[in-house]
Order: C-alpha cells, then structure tokens, then sequence
C-alpha cells in the first residue's frame, strides 16, 4: 500500500485523498475505491473547487486533473518559465487558483493560463490559504509568511524563526499556521493570526515536533497533523 500524502472532499461522502505511485483513492461514505490516474509519480498535495474540478500536484512539477469523469495530465505552462517546482496549491473557484513553491514562487490560474506573480520574497514556500481572492496567505522557511491583498503580495512578521509547512483559517482574522518546533532553539511550531498580529500557540510544549497541515471546522475545532502520526486538536478557549 502506497503512503499517502494529502486529502480534500466536498462532503462526508464525497473524500479524494492522494500519495505515491500515483494512487488517488475516492471515498463514498461507506467504502474506499482506488481511482485510474495517468502518473506513477508522486501526488503530494491535493485541492478542489468543487467535486467536478479537483486539481493533485504531481512531482512538484505538474498537475493531474479531475473533471468529475477520469483524471487527465494537466501541465503547467509559464510563459518565461518553462520549470517550475510547485508545493501546494489553493483558490476561490476553477479560474482563480494559486499555487507556490521554490525561491518564492506564486502561480495564479486564471481558468485560462498559468501566470507569475511578484511574491517579493526568495524563500521557499510550502503552504498557502486565503479568505478570498484579496486575502491570501502563503507561508514557508525561516517563519516566512506573505500576504497578498488583492494587489500585491508582503511580508507579515511572524514572530518565528520555525519551517512553517501548513495554513488554515475559519476567516481572515482567525488563521492558523503550523511546522517545525525545536524546543532546542526556542522557535514555535504553531502561530495564530489574528487580523493583527501573529502569536506562538506553543509556550507549554516541551516537544519537539513537525507538523505538516492544519485544518478546521471552525475558529474553535481545528486539527494539525505531522510525523510520527502526531494530531493536536485545539478546541478553542
């Protein structure tokens, strides 16, 4: 059995996860079923508008895509920039779709075309989430964490030195951000924005951990997951 790497559904019934050796698995509310893709690669993250419009990116470097139907190769063409390497992905519908990477690297799909935007920053990114279309966050090394306004993208201080690998929020002024914590070098795992400043969630932990995705229901029942199988739940306060 192949390890799995990322999961995104419409409904209890309708789940999509995704892993190595091309494997796509579909759930229907009762039972797992294996789904024919067209790649023996990687599919590391996976992200949907709707269950008629699901995109898996592929070795970091192109996209399957689900139509509802079958799953179909995808590339992604920049104009300019014929290689890129892709970490994750997120948008708002099926023609406003953002997708990060290495040395500060933003897509945007506008249904159409894949296109560059000016990130303004050099680090690697691996994680992205917006509220809306004016209201993205992207996070990555060093506690890097851009925002992007509608307009352009900026840097937030973050309050961390940590890998920040994940990013979820219920609104704009309740998101969650998650990675690395060292309990060595004092730097925090998991911050909370909220529609001000970022905040470390982290101060009576004395572990050391990775987490590797965060996900809610809401601002008060939020999950984040990592290696070793280790989940946090936060219940709210």
């Amino acid at each position: 059995m192949s390890n799995l790497t990322s999961i995104w559904g419409t409904s209890a019934n309708d789940v999509f996860a995704v892993g190595e050796s091309g494997t796509i698995l579909h759930y229907n509310g009762k039972e797992w079923n294996p789904m024919q893709s067209n790649t023996h690669g990687l599919l590391g993250r996976i992200w949907g508008s709707s269950s008629s419009d699901i995109y898996a990116i592929v070795d970091g470097m192109r996209l399957e895509h689900y139509d509802g139907k079958t799953w179909s190769a995808m590339p992604i063409n920049v104009p300019g920039n014929p290689s890129v390497f892709v970490s994750n992905l997120w948008g708002t519908s099926s023609s406003d779709i953002f997708m990060v990477g290495g040395n500060g690297l933003i897509l945007h799909y506008d249904g159409n075309a894949w296109s560059m935007m000016n990130s303004n920053t050099e680090i690697k990114l691996l994680g992205v989430w917006g509220d809306s279309s004016s209201d993205v966050f992207a996070v990555g090394n060093e506690g890097g964490i851009i925002h992007f306004d509608g307009n352009v993208w900026s840097s937030m201080n973050s309050g961390t030195a940590s890998m920040l690998m994940g990013i979820w929020g219920s609104s704009s002024t309740d998101v969650f951000a998650v990675g690395v914590r060292s309990n060595i070098s004092g730097n925090d795992g998991i911050v909370h924005y909220d529609g001000h400043t970022w905040s470390d969630m982290t101060d009576d932990m004395e572990i050391i951990y990775i987490m590797n995705g965060v996900w809610g229901s809401s601002g008060s029942d939020v999950f984040a997951v990592g290696r070793a199988g280790l989940i946090f739940h936060y219940p709210g306060y």
